[in-house]
């Protein structure tokens, strides 16, 4: 029994002092810090088109100087259509309004997701893609003394 424990205090010292010489001469690397991506912001959360028009904040794009740009809302189902549109020359504004209507003016589904992307094209071809979406939020319409749930999704 006095063997066994003797053994026991000579390796676990001796292990204890492995993993700290170990640590020791580990050359960790300092990580380069590299901020997020800019983001996409909205004036809501929740966007309901009958309540309000909904703003999209546009970050500012590092790129050396961009010629074009397009805002992309596409549909919520599979098939992701573009639902509504704004495209320009030079740099992005800081923000596109939108009334929750597309091309045709037929309004959004209500309580969807929406999904939005923003291209940045710069003088030497490089796109920035941002991408982000926008929740709808459910509600309803009256027209002519009958409710009307817009959408399919409720």
């Amino acid at each position: 029994m006095k063997k066994r424990s003797g053994l026991l205090f000579f390796i676990i010292p001796v292990s204890a002092a492995l993993i700290f010489l170990y640590a020791a001469s580990y050359k960790s690397t300092s990580a380069v810090y590299a901020p997020p991506p800019p983001g996409i912001r909205l004036s809501s959360d929740f966007f309901n088109p009958i309540q309000e028009q909904l703003v999209i904040f546009l970050p500012k794009v590092d790129m050396q100087q961009a010629i074009s740009w397009i805002v992309e809302i596409l549909e919520p189902h599979p098939s992701y259509m573009v639902f509504q549109r704004w495209v320009g020359r030079g740099d992005p504004p800081e923000h596109v309004f939108w009334d929750g209507r597309n091309f045709w003016g037929e309004w959004v589904h209500s309580a969807s997701e929406y999904p939005l992307v923003f291209y940045v094209c710069d003088t030497n071809g490089n796109i920035r893609t941002i991408e982000s979406s926008i929740l709808v939020d459910a509600f309803i319409i009256s027209e002519g003394g009958k409710e009307l749930v817009l959408g399919n999704n409720i």
